[in-house]
């Protein structure tokens, strides 16, 4: 569950970054297009193995009920055969937040300045 579930923006905070830096599959309890932005920002998610169109929703309630399918889904299936078809799409993931977090220590310093001469 993201710290944001019914705002109009994606608000990406630990509760995303922790399981992909882990490796760890996710099913995020967040709000509507949270998935489309995480794909915009590089993410890849498993809509190759679970139906994804939740995020599609706009409606809190309709949304929320429709993850809680999704889980109950997952939880009467596989998941030993979930965890090694979505081993590809963890291990990306790890890979692309490690690349990110490069780049973002890179850029930082001249953003920052650059955002405080522009605000003062």
């Amino acid at each position: 569950s993201e710290t944001v579930f019914d705002y109009p923006y994606s608000l990406r905070s630990e509760k995303i970054y922790k399981p992909i830096a882990m490796g760890h599959p996710f099913v995020v309890v967040a709000n509507c297009g949270f998935y489309r932005d995480l794909h915009h920002a590089g993410f890849q998610t498993f809509g190759h193995l679970i139906d994804e169109s939740f995020d599609l929703i706009d409606n809190n309630q309709d949304r929320l009920d429709r993850i809680a399918q999704v889980v109950q889904d997952l939880c009467k299936s596989d998941l030993a055969e979930f965890l090694v078809a979505s081993r590809a799409v963890t291990k990306y993931n790890q890979q692309h937040l490690a690349a990110e977090g490069i780049r973002i220590f890179r850029e930082f310093p001249d953003r920052f300045v650059n955002f405080i001469q522009s605000n003062l």
